[in-house]
């Protein structure tokens, strides 16, 4: 009578390597593509040797030299501003906006959102500049 040997039974395996080699990809075309990113707004802030760090959720609002207003990203009329603003203070109460405004912007235009601002009720705005060197 004949013997036959048992097969070794093969341990299941998984292979990763294409895995691996997919999550590399990723990885480099995300670290390409993020140094692409150009910011929204192009201002030149003032520069200011006073330098305080807002801990709160910010809300950033930008004003143009050629005056124009761009709240959360998005290019809005300054008619409607109270408007947004209100609507993103219901969210979050304690929001603080983030005022970028151009060096170039005359005073009353500044004067005229910051006049808006407080009648929308908002309790802090941190106006942004550069540090000085």
């Amino acid at each position: 009578m004949m013997k036959f040997r048992k097969k070794e039974k093969e341990r299941p395996h998984i292979e990763i390597t294409s895995l691996i080699d997919l999550i590399f990809t990723l990885l480099v075309f995300m670290f390409i593509s993020t140094t692409f990113i150009k910011p929204v707004v192009k201002i030149k802030l003032p520069v200011s040797a006073v330098n305080e760090k807002v801990k709160k959720k910010k809300i950033p609002l930008f004003l143009t030299k050629d005056n124009r207003l761009f709240f959360d990203k998005k290019e809005i009329n300054i008619k409607s501003l109270q408007y947004f603003v209100e609507k993103e203070l219901d969210k979050n109460k304690d929001a603080v906006v983030l005022f970028n405004c151009d060096e170039d912007v005359p005073f009353k235009n500044f004067v005229s959102v910051m006049d808006i601002l407080k009648n929308s009720g908002v309790k802090d705005v941190a106006i942004s500049h550069s540090p000085k060197k």
